[in-house]
């Protein structure tokens, strides 16, 4: 699909390369970057959560362990919500 909401044809026969660059040219730049910093605001929230999971430890509690999980967490959820204003200032119409 394209950013305007109508589907592209792709030819079968062409390679994925050649296919793949002419969706992502014609793809708009900002949905693009909306949608790669939502994806790594996901990664850094998944990952922070992961740590935060691994270092519970009730033998021997670790702060150092919480402190690099919260700072991920706190990352992640800054991206999420930049992609968001990012998204609906696209939407909106604004450049």
């Amino acid at each position: 699909m394209t950013a305007a909401g109508t589907t592209q044809d792709v030819d079968v026969g062409t390679p994925l390369g050649s296919a793949h660059l002419a969706m992502v040219s014609d793809m708009h730049l900002r949905c693009t970057r909306s949608g790669s910093i939502r994806v790594g605001g996901n990664v850094a929230l998944g990952v922070g959560l992961l740590i935060a999971l691994f270092m519970v430890s009730p033998e021997n509690p670790q702060t150092g362990g919480y402190v690099l999980a919260g700072l991920l967490v706190l990352t992640g959820v800054g991206l999420r919500v930049e992609a968001a204003l990012i998204a609906l200032h696209e939407q909106r119409g604004y450049r």
